[in-house]
């Protein structure tokens, strides 16, 4: 079980730090701060965090986003874009379960917010993670 949470985990932040960037919605590239909240059953608390990200041109193309930090067996594809909001999925096979992602984010360009959450069963059990973040354009990388 802890594998799946570290796994959960890690998916979520490389959502947040890649994906919600793929093509479709505005996105300034440079220096991003992003604050993200982790919530699972198996978490006594909500998970609090805080990031620096520099985010060139390059880091932005959906090419990078679609596979930048994600096991390999992870797929990840835009479901819809309606202006500046973009909804996607994510689907994870790990051994005999399925880690299966559902997202939407909102970018104005210079902030971006967004919710998502990440379901799997484990020896019968199900498994839920959700993550909100907000994220807000800070300068010209360092």
């Amino acid at each position: 079980m802890l594998r799946i949470v570290i796994l959960a985990v890690s998916v979520l932040s490389v959502s947040v730090t890649a994906s919600t960037f793929a093509d479709g919605i505005p996105i300034k590239p440079g220096k991003w701060e992003m604050n993200s909240t982790v919530k699972a059953p198996t978490m006594p608390e909500p998970t609090l965090s805080t990031m620096m990200q520099c985010l060139t041109e390059d880091q932005l193309s959906p090419e990078a986003m679609a596979s930048e930090g994600l096991p390999e067996n992870c797929t990840m594809k835009a479901t819809q874009i309606d202006g500046d909001t973009m909804t996607w999925g994510m689907n994870c096979p790990i051994g005999a379960t399925e880690m299966v992602g559902t997202w939407k984010a909102t970018s104005t360009g210079k902030t971006i917010s967004g919710q998502g959450e990440v379901t799997s069963s484990f020896n019968g059990q199900k498994f839920k993670m959700e993550m909100s973040w907000e994220g807000r354009y800070i300068g010209d990388c360092d």
